[in-house]
């Protein structure tokens, strides 16, 4: 047999465009699928379109997630805030004491942060304010405010308390501080109780903003009980952690109750498109 002195065909070109299709089809398709894949909270527009309710602001990353609350500086935190003060004011809209429950679809979203530093833009802004630490197994309201835990809120609904002593004062002059109390495992029932509406309604005579600080929707059935009692609940849920499809699941279900959702949070934003889009100018203060 006689050695061919060329190829019959040549196929490098063919080949070449077979590599070309296969690197733009995994270049195309990979990060959608990785998209599809993590479900993962990381934008407003995922906020907007995974749970459809809309953003009442943007909390950028500030360090640890106990962070103690020590009045508003002037930072983009401290602006964050006021904005989501602005925003909770206008879709409330109701006249009236303001009365909010705040919550979040699982453990450190980042929901008592956020309650404690919010409770302390609408003290500056002149309005009495009080927290309710109604997350009943695992408040953290009084450590952030440098109190005993006792006497608190449970304590009150057990029947061992006066209202005077558990509505405690802190650093500023216009914010009040319940704190939880004694833990107790019948929870739901004393949340359901008539000492609750009627330490509500007492608050509501004395204070001009009420934040009810709840356990996470999917902890327990404590948060639905007491959106129900406010009327009106915020959801706080964590850039890069929160699962929108667990989410959007447990704000489905909120729907079956007298709640509103007024909007959501988003917090721990960190450095990125996000954070310069819907972050605050940096050295513009007074």
């Amino acid at each position: 047999a006689v050695p061919p002195s060329s190829p019959d065909v040549d196929r490098r070109f063919f080949f070449a465009f077979l590599a070309f299709l296969a690197f733009t089809g995994v270049g195309t398709a990979g990060p959608l699928l990785l998209d599809r894949m993590d479900r993962r909270v990381r934008s407003p527009e995922d906020v907007e379109w995974y749970l459809g309710v809309p953003v009442l602001g943007v909390v950028p990353h500030v360090g640890g997630r106990r962070a103690a609350v020590r009045g508003l500086g002037r930072d983009q935190a401290a602006e964050a805030f006021r904005g989501i003060r602005t925003s909770v004011l206008f879709a409330h809209g109701s006249a009236g004491p303001l009365v909010l429950t705040v919550s979040s679809p699982g453990a450190g979203d980042g929901k008592s942060f956020t309650v404690s530093n919010l409770a302390m833009a609408f003290a500056e802004l002149g309005r009495r304010t009080v927290v309710v630490d109604a997350d009943v197994r695992r408040g953290v309201q009084h450590s952030r405010m440098g109190m005993e835990r006792r006497p608190g809120l449970t304590d009150f609904l057990l029947g061992e308390t006066s209202m005077d002593a558990i509505v405690r004062s802190t650093e500023h002059p216009l914010l009040h501080v319940v704190p939880m109390g004694v833990l107790a495992s019948n929870a739901p029932e004393l949340l359901s109780s008539d000492r609750m509406q009627y330490l509500l309604a007492e608050l509501k005579e004395e204070f001009d903003v009420i934040l009810i600080d709840g356990p996470p929707l999917g902890a327990a059935a404590d948060p639905v009980i007491l959106g129900t009692l406010a009327g009106s609940m915020v959801m706080v849920v964590r850039s890069g952690s929160t699962d929108a499809g667990r989410a959007e699941v447990l704000l489905r279900s909120l729907r079956r109750f007298p709640v509103r959702v007024l909007g959501a949070v988003l917090n721990d934003i960190r450095g990125g498109e996000e954070a310069y889009y819907y972050g605050y100018l940096p050295g513009y203060s007074i």
